[in-house]
């Protein structure tokens, strides 16, 4: 047992007193605002560590890698026309499937 100030009055108070005998303000033991910070951020750190192990979004994810690729190996200035209008053709049929397939631009 330790004695404090009271917030309100100032004077000496218990620190294991529920209220301040002079001036009868309540004691508060803690805020709750750690508690209302701390559990949103444990929830979102929690779905973002589930929803990272969804087969449908690692599909979605590695199907916009592989557009991603095919897009760069196109921009490779060593290849010859014909061959970067094919590569084109293809990296924009990996973009037709992906659109059919999940309903938006990868």
């Amino acid at each position: 047992m330790s004695i404090t100030n009271c917030a309100e009055c100032n004077k000496e108070v218990s620190s294991e007193a529920k209220a301040c005998p002079h001036c009868g303000v309540v004691a508060r033991k803690g805020s709750a605002w750690p508690y209302l910070l701390l559990i949103p951020l444990g929830l979102f750190g929690l779905m973002m560590i589930f929803a990272g192990n969804d087969p449908a979004s690692k599909a979605m994810s590695d199907a916009r890698k592989a557009i991603e690729l095919c897009w760069q190996d196109q921009a490779r200035k060593s290849l010859d026309p014909g061959t970067a209008r094919f590569v084109a053709g293809m990296c924009e049929t990996l973009e037709s499937d992906y659109r059919t397939k999940y309903g938006r631009a990868p």
